[in-house]
């Protein structure tokens, strides 16, 4: 039993002995192997690109300089590989042996182990030396950099297709990004490096936004949602439906993915409908009074659409995300969608018949001859459709030369408006001619005091010109009064005097159309010439009278 326990005792320490020596052995490895690294560089090692595994300072610095002695970095491009060699920047190799040994100073010896597993490189401060100058100018002239119609490097995007909006892929294309190649060259000449990929390297402009960006992709779901909207215009009898693309054309999103509307097309959509529907401002078609048709030039009754109030609501519209049928918002609203937007109830003035005829509901519930503005462009009363804007009894119009007090004014065009006149011996005619207003339409009391009661603001006013409706019967009454004092004259005598002054004077109030329906105007020259001679036999210096008086407003 004891002899068993002695043998096994032995055992142990031979094992002993031999694991210590063992030991001793791989220490004395590990130390010496340490020691060897200090003056080499590790296995599995590089310096500036240059295989070091296992040699010394100086054997690494002829690695260098026989690679230098025929180096040349070759350059792949996009379709042509070229090359830039050392005389063409004045490459010279410029090494140093203090730096290289600083390089393996940095080497821990001891860690030589973990060394064999994981390569180690190392760089040095200085390789080469090379004219940075020339460099810039060989870069400046490779073909990819020269190329003038490179393919452009696009971000991806949510662009629209046929099947709605989806996310494109971002686009690398071959314009060159400046810094990043002179960057990458520099860096392959310093270490020696023989060649560059330009496109492996990155040395193309690249794109900052991928087709995997979530935002994007919210983007498309969030935009083609927005077009599933419907959208219907009903306007009058018609309906006007936005389609699909069209309102695809309404949004947009940027680099971040960010969805906005486009309202530059959302604007030129609003003006195109605006152009289609809108009225106000357009000629008019009308059947006067007399059942003659007359086209109205356009003013400012009629359907107008307010564009930005509607542009508005489209966006409201979109994102609500509800289907919708309504109508435009409007800036001026007409009676009718019919072929005449004025309806059955208006006022039309035939400023050539110089006459008024005023509709509602179909009937012509007032008439009356009239005095339009003077004819002449800057008191002329404008053709046109309008409306009225208010109304408002005994107002005072005021302008640069008058003031007048009407009992009724009815404005329909700035300055322009229908009023009583009580200054006007009488209306129709041609009298606006020499009595014309500056633009206002002159009614007599009683017949504005009715207008006044008939309508209302928004009431159209149609203004238009109709040759061949002239009213010359005013003139003929007017031109056969003066005929007839003419004829009353008689004896011509010095006490003649204030009647034959008072016909004169009588016609410088007539139309141009009624003077020259005096027969007898001769009669009033003869006795005007006579009495001029009986009144100087007197001695009296006598002279007809020559200007008409003042008229009123």
């Amino acid at each position: 039993m004891s002899e068993a326990v002695v043998k096994k005792s032995v055992n142990y320490k031979k094992i002993g002995l031999i694991l210590g020596i063992v030991f001793a052995v791989l220490l004395v490895v590990y130390f010496g192997v340490s020691m060897y690294f200090k003056s080499h560089f590790f296995f599995r090692s590089t310096l500036n690109g240059v295989n070091s595994s296992g040699v010394t300072v100086d054997t690494v610095m002829k690695k260098i300089e026989s690679k230098a002695d025929n180096y040349a970095l070759s350059i792949e491009g996009t379709n042509k590989k070229e090359q830039i060699k050392p005389n063409q920047i004045d490459m010279e190799v410029a090494n140093s042996k203090s730096e290289f040994e600083k390089a393996l100073k940095e080497q821990n010896e001891f860690a030589w182990i973990g060394a064999l597993f994981s390569p180690r490189h190392y760089e040095s401060k200085v390789v080469v030396n090379y004219d940075d100058t020339k460099l810039d100018e060989r870069i400046s002239n490779l073909s990819d950099v020269k190329n003038e119609s490179p393919v452009k490097t696009e971000n991806a995007k949510v662009d629209y297709t046929k099947d709605g909006f989806v996310v494109k892929k971002e686009v690398y294309g071959t314009e060159v990004d400046m810094d990043t190649l002179k960057k990458v060259i520099s860096s392959k000449i310093m270490t020696l490096d023989p060649k560059v990929n330009l496109k492996a390297e990155k040395c193309y402009v690249q794109p900052t936004l991928k087709a995997d960006n979530s935002s994007l992709k919210d983007s498309a779901e969030e935009l083609n949602k927005k077009i599933k909207v419907s959208i219907t215009y009903t306007v009058g009898g018609a309906t006007e439906k936005i389609s699909k693309d069209t309102l695809a054309s309404f949004m947009t999103n940027n680099d971040k993915g960010e969805v906005s509307y486009n309202n530059e097309t959302i604007a030129e959509f609003v003006a195109e409908m605006a152009h289609k529907y809108d009225t106000a401002g357009k000629p008019k078609t009308l059947t006067t009074y007399t059942g003659a048709v007359v086209t109205v030039p356009g003013g400012s009754y009629g359907w107008k659409i307010d564009k930005d109030k509607e542009a508005a609501q489209l966006k409201e519209d979109i994102d609500a995300g509800k289907d919708v049928k309504r109508d435009f918002i409007y800036a001026k609203t007409a009676a009718s969608r019919g072929e005449n937007d004025y309806g059955n109830s208006y006022i039309e003035v035939n400023r050539t018949g110089q006459y008024m005829v005023v509709h509602k509901d179909g009937a012509v519930v007032l008439q009356s001859k009239v005095v339009t503005g003077k004819d002449n462009p800057k008191n002329m009363t404008h053709p046109g459709a309008y409306y009225v804007v208010g109304k408002k009894q005994n107002a005072t119009l005021k302008g640069p030369t008058w003031n007048s007090k009407v009992s009724y004014w009815m404005p329909f065009n700035g300055g322009e408006g229908l009023h009583d006149a009580v200054w006007q011996p009488s209306f129709g005619g041609t009298y606006y001619k020499i009595r014309g207003s500056h633009g206002c339409v002159n009614l007599p009391l009683n017949v504005a005091g009715s207008l006044y009661n008939i309508v209302s603001a928004g009431y159209p006013v149609l203004i238009y010109d109709l040759p061949g409706s002239e009213d010359n019967e005013p003139n003929q009454k007017d031109a056969q009064a003066i005929i007839d004092a003419i004829n009353a004259i008689g004896e011509v005598t010095p006490a003649s005097q204030a009647t034959i002054e008072d016909i004169r004077k009588r016609t410088f109030r007539l139309t141009p159309e009624a003077n020259a329906m005096i027969t007898n105007i001769q009669v009033l020259n003869d006795a005007e010439a006579n009495l001029k001679n009986q009144l100087a036999a007197q001695g009296v210096d006598w002279n007809p009278p020559t200007k008409a008086e003042k008229s009123e407003e």
